[in-house]
């Protein structure tokens, strides 16, 4: 079963698995959600284990794992206002410690985990971000130019989808 917190039609279906819209006014706050909708929704019906991102919900007796890409607030609070990072890092922990396992996209995030929240080493497994096929194959070099004519880019250039933040080090990439 796949959560959703609002109705998706554009989520293609398959035979092994089904969509579950939690409505819910609360949706809109994680912390909210995962206190009531969430743990209601199991409570109501169980699962064996629950796959979730960034927090998990509070008062479940499933196990948990958990998906954190990154913890740099805690390493950089400065980086972000502390109406931020106070809540973000309050639920971290929580939801580090309720976790079962943990996953992160990185080893320097794992490091992170591991050196700043206290988590047993092999809690935490490292699962590197996938790459689709089509994304390594070269594009047309006349399509390119059409592009770099369109948006006016004369000469070499680089490709960066991010926001400017010092975490980035877009610097670094220049």
């Amino acid at each position: 079963t796949v959560y959703l917190i609002e109705e998706n039609s554009k989520l293609p279906g398959k035979p092994n698995f089904q969509f579950k819209t939690l409505s819910s006014p609360l949706n809109k706050s994680n912390l909210l959600r995962n206190i009531f909708p969430v743990p209601a929704e199991l409570r109501r019906n169980p699962v064996d284990l629950f796959f979730t991102f960034t927090t998990t919900p509070w008062w479940v007796k499933c196990k948990i794992v958990l998906f954190i890409s990154d913890i740099f607030w805690i390493a950089h609070p400065e980086w972000l206002p502390k109406k931020i990072v106070i809540p973000a890092t309050i639920a971290t922990r929580i939801s580090l410690k309720r976790a079962d396992k943990i996953i992160t996209p990185t080893e320097f995030s794992k490091r992170e985990i591991v050196r700043l929240m206290g988590v047993p080493e092999e809690k935490v497994t490292v699962s590197y971000h996938g790459i689709r096929p089509q994304y390594l194959e070269r594009e047309d070099p006349q399509f390119i130019e059409q592009v770099k004519k369109e948006y006016r880019i004369e000469g070499n250039y680089i490709l960066s989808i991010n926001d400017i933040h010092p975490r980035k080090n877009m610097e670094g990439l220049v």
